[in-house]
């Protein structure tokens, strides 16, 4: 009977030993190594790209999983600038950019009516979600579309 009622005491002390390990060392998650992606924008970046967008429109990106640094830097839109040479170029259009609450999409609010003409919007590779260490967008989304009158 000692023999069993030592076990039962060793038993336990294991467990609350095994308890207070646990509690002062908890085992630390995965590391995050997914980056974020764009899932879905407005104008759409699909081809064909919409035949033609509002003058008042905002530009929208959604996201696969909460982001952070998202800022006029980072989400950028600009306009085709009417060059006969080849590459077009392009100049940037003035905006705001907000991040929703939760963090999955972001607005580009240009700071006027958009003119006539075809533009192109580029989100950053400095966009990031909130992993320790961040992951990055794995490359620039970029997507074109046109505003007529």
């Amino acid at each position: 009977m000692d023999t069993r009622h030592g076990l039962m005491e060793l038993g336990a002390s294991i467990k609350r030993y095994c308890w207070l390990t646990l509690i002062d060392n908890p085992v630390p998650p995965p590391n995050d190594t997914t980056p974020p992606t764009v899932t879905d924008t407005s104008p759409p970046r699909q081809p064909p790209p919409p035949s033609s967008v509002s003058k008042t429109a905002n530009v929208t990106a959604t996201f696969s999983e909460e982001v952070q640094n998202v800022s006029p830097e980072t989400f950028i839109l600009e306009r085709q600038i009417a060059v006969k040479k080849s590459p077009p170029k392009y100049v940037r259009v003035d905006a705001t950019v907000s991040l929703s609450d939760d963090g999955l999409s972001a607005v580009l609010n240009p700071a006027e009516d958009l003119p006539k003409g075809e533009y192109r919007a580029t989100i950053t590779t400095d966009v990031t979600d909130l992993a320790n260490p961040a992951n990055a967008l794995e490359e620039p989304v970029v997507w074109t579309f046109k505003v007529e009158k």
